[in-house]
């Protein structure tokens, strides 16, 4: 074969050879694409379980000078929410999600001290926290192909409720008149660190476990003398003292996430 023929087949063999692998690498990235469309990119989680409340503590002086140190510690305690997200960025180092959450937590009054001596608490007092987050986490890839390992964190708004009613003195030695009573609503910021599992089921639902360690902004609560029993606010009530008060809570909690 004449040299000119055979430098003509060269360059057809090395031009099918360069349009083959265009071809090839641009079905690998549509490919690529394509799976990266279908990835489920927005979910919707729902999840309840168990709160473990740091005590809250409500300080101050009333006009007269007397101290007012007050902790107040929670037994039976729920918390539940829900959240609305989406995949920001999957790559293979992992994911990074940006969620919305609204949440509510609530816990009965146990026991109550007044500057460091116990007080009786009256059957009802409780305290709750209504909140909304915005969350942004970090998953790994996925382990063994249907586990990921997440963390996060997040910052909102708390609205947070008190229904305390304690007596300062035992039932047998008052009449009923010595009763205090935090009846308070009071919005404040939260911020939470999480931690989390998220098991698949299937593609488009999964099981989750996550452990959200909640701080409340402080706030100040009113403290009442109640005139009359059973009265809450200042109905029949006498402020006594404007307290500033502490507050923070864990929760473990489990639930569900559809993906979309």
């Amino acid at each position: 074969m004449p040299v000119h023929e055979r430098d003509h087949m060269s360059r057809l063999i090395f031009a099918a050879a360069t349009v083959a692998c265009v071809f090839s690498t641009s079905a690998q990235a549509q490919e690529a694409a394509q799976e990266n469309t279908d990835k489920p990119r927005v979910y919707v989680s729902v999840f309840a379980g168990g709160l473990s409340p740091d005590a809250q503590t409500f300080f101050g002086r009333n006009e007269a000078g007397m101290l007012r140190d007050i902790v107040v510690d929670y037994d039976a305690p729920i918390t539940a929410g829900v959240n609305i997200g989406v995949v920001a960025v999957d790559k293979p180092f992992g994911r990074l999600r940006v969620e919305g959450e609204l949440s509510y937590r609530s816990a009965r009054v146990e026991a109550l001290s007044l500057n460091d001596i116990d007080r009786v608490v009256m059957p009802g007092s409780k305290s709750s926290a209504a909140t909304g987050f915005v969350n942004l986490w970090y998953d790994t890839p996925k382990i063994l192909g249907v586990v990921r390992v997440s963390a996060g964190a997040g910052f909102g708004l708390a609205s947070i409720d008190n229904n305390i009613l304690y007596l300062v003195a035992l039932p047998a030695a008052t009449n009923g008149q010595a009763r205090i009573a935090i009846p308070d609503s009071n919005t404040t910021f939260a911020y939470q660190l999480m931690g989390g599992v998220e098991l698949d089921v299937s593609r488009s639902f999964s099981i989750i476990g996550d452990v959200r360690h909640v701080r409340f902004g402080d706030y100040q609560a009113q403290r009442f003398i109640l005139n009359t029993p059973g009265v809450l606010g200042g109905n029949g009530g006498t402020l006594d003292s404007v307290l500033e008060s502490k507050w923070a809570a864990t929760s473990i909690t489990a639930g569900i996430r559809l993906k979309f």
